[in-house]
């Protein structure tokens, strides 16, 4: 018989608050990050497409991967979110670009994709074991 905790970090409420707590934190530091003026933008490696692409494919994944029913109402918010980025930039002395945005949304697709595909291979590896000890 486990103990309570261990149940706790077992269960579906864990995961759940996991995904939404992962989600809402990433997108706050994108957030707060996009929103600090600077003189110039530093050259980002890959390009700032890469970036925005690999931001928001994160924050995506957390609820794809443990809690898909949250996507319903988290990937509406995830793409308000960097709509409204892109909106607010310019008064923080940064570009407003549509393929900005347009890489943000691609990675939140790519990021549920990854999610969903994990979330799957693992269900599957368990059920696997399941059925070879069961």
């Amino acid at each position: 018989m486990s103990n309570p905790v261990s149940r706790f970090f077992r269960s579906r409420a864990f995961r759940h608050s996991v995904a939404v707590w992962a989600t809402l934190l990433l997108l706050g530091v994108i957030f707060v990050l996009t929103m600090i003026p600077l003189p110039q933008l530093p050259p980002a490696a890959g390009g700032d497409k890469l970036h925005h692409f690999i931001a928001f494919a994160a924050v995506a994944f957390p609820c794809a991967l443990l809690y898909p029913h949250a996507l319903v109402w988290t990937v509406p918010v995830i793409v308000a979110e960097a709509g409204l980025i892109e909106i607010i930039q310019p008064l923080v002395n940064r570009h407003r670009e549509l393929n900005d945005f347009i890489a943000d949304v691609i990675g939140i697709g790519i990021g549920i994709a990854l999610g969903l595909t994990l979330r799957w291979v693992l269900k599957s590896r368990s059920r696997r074991r399941e059925t070879q000890t069961g």
